[in-house]
């Protein structure tokens, strides 16, 4: 019985958030309920933070931008805002860097070729890719090649959830932002 309770995700019904806020808010929405067994699922939202085929963390300068402007360093996981420098405590918006400090188990539904991601984030300011990041048959094989480079570096910056025992993740390879 105690195996099933830690080996099975799905042993309770999971509080379901989207995208990043999951997150961000897992932690706090389980303190508020301290008798329930508690799971969230994050469908999307796990952004990575690499750079861009421009050479630049294109991301990492709007959570930046974002963190700075709405002062948003008392509504993101403590754990992480403690661990790091005052000047890099916004990667704490990316759960790369904070699911380390997650306390509640957190499932991970994500595409490994995040329509949103691909677009807005790794192609962005990427001249000649605007038709190729809407629809993947329009690339031709070097844009593809690219592609292909953005899904390693996503999967390679999913390890922190893979290598847990108390989180997990499902990653499909469609091209879609919610599952």
């Amino acid at each position: 019985r105690e195996r099933e309770r830690e080996h099975f995700f799905w042993s309770s019904n999971p509080l379901h958030f989207t995208g990043l806020a999951a997150y961000q808010h897992c932690d706090y929405f389980a303190s508020l309920l301290p008798n329930a067994h508690v799971r969230c699922i994050a469908d999307a939202g796990y952004f990575p933070d690499f750079k861009t085929p421009r050479g630049v963390y294109h991301v990492r300068e709007a959570y930046t931008t974002v963190y700075t402007m709405q002062n948003v360093s008392g509504g993101i996981n403590q754990g992480c805002i403690q661990a790091l420098p005052p000047t890099e405590q916004a990667k704490c918006f990316f759960p790369m860097y904070m699911i380390n400090y997650l306390k509640t188990p957190i499932f991970a539904l994500n595409s490994g070729y995040d329509s949103w991601q691909t677009k807005a984030d790794w192609f962005w300011g990427v001249k000649d890719y605007n038709d190729c990041a809407s629809d993947l048959t329009k690339c031709n094989a070097s844009q593809l090649a690219v592609v292909q480079d953005y899904h390693q570096m996503f999967l390679a910056t999913l390890q922190p959830i893979l290598n847990s025992s108390t989180h997990g993740a499902y990653i499909d390879s469609c091209f879609a932002h919610c599952q």
